[in-house]
C-alpha cells in the first residue's frame, strides 16, 4: 500500500490513507488481530459481520 505525497501535503496523504484503510477493512483487520479470539468467538464474530453485511445490502436495494 502506497500513498503519494504531492507538494509536501502530508495531511491530505494521511486522509487518503485513512479512507483507503476504512474502505478495504484494513483497520478492522488490525483491530481483530490485536488480540487472539477463541475459535467459537471468531466464528460468532464472522457470522455477525455476515448478517450486518447482508442487511446493509438489502437496505441499499430498497
Amino acid at each position: 500500500m502506497t500513498v503519494n505525497v504531492i507538494n509536501n501535503d502530508v495531511s491530505r496523504a494521511m486522509r487518503e490513507l485513512k479512507k483507503y484503510g476504512q474502505r478495504n477493512g484494513v483497520f478492522s483487520e488490525w483491530k481483530n488481530r490485536k488480540y487472539r479470539l477463541k475459535p467459537s468467538e471468531e466464528k460468532a464474530r464472522k457470522k455477525a459481520e455476515r448478517i450486518r453485511r447482508i442487511a446493509k445490502q438489502k437496505n441499499k436495494e430498497k
